[in-house]
């Protein structure tokens, strides 16, 4: 299961996410969430306010609010305050400078995100059915080792058989 701090919320050069983690921001809310939290995350852009004055001009910071439904079948809501800066080639970077994580529930999430049960709904199923497939195409990868040590097994059998014969 992917972490929170693998969440790919923030902009680089406008289009690309980058990850909250690496920016080592300050955390801080309830003990026992932090950036290495596994679940489902999501981050609708409805969630996000910019404010102008928080960064620089073109890269405004801002609040990004990140849901998530934790593995101890928690919900939760992060708040992600970033700012903007000029990163490589004087290019857009949105850093992560403070992430508050606290437990929530789906009304609350739904105010401070914007967004819909239903979209919620969509994106634990999309979650859910891409682990499926995953498990499914490690479990066809490991059914071809299986077949293939099992040939292998009887392939030696049968010389050793054959030279215990002679």
């Amino acid at each position: 299961m992917p972490t929170l701090g693998q969440c790919k919320c923030l902009s680089t050069e406008g289009v690309y996410g980058h990850e909250l983690g690496p920016d080592n921001p300050e955390v801080s809310g309830e003990a026992n969430f932090t950036l290495k939290t596994q679940g489902i995350f999501s981050w609708p852009h409805s969630g996000c306010q910019r404010i102008p004055n928080k960064g620089v001009e073109g890269c405004p910071g801002g609040v990004i609010y990140v849901w998530g439904l934790a593995r101890d079948n928690q919900w939760l809501l992060a708040k992600v305050d970033f700012k903007g800066e000029w990163g490589y080639k004087e290019r857009g970077y949105e850093r992560a400078e403070a992430v508050e994580i606290e437990r929530s529930d789906i009304r609350s999430i739904v105010a401070k995100t914007k967004t819909t049960p239903k979209k919620i709904w969509e994106e634990l199923g999309r979650a859910v059915k891409e682990w499926a497939e995953r498990r499914g195409a490690l479990y066809e990868t490991a059914f071809h080792f299986a077949n293939e040590v099992k040939k292998e097994e009887e392939l030696i059998s049968f010389i050793y058989s054959k030279k215990e014969e002679e």
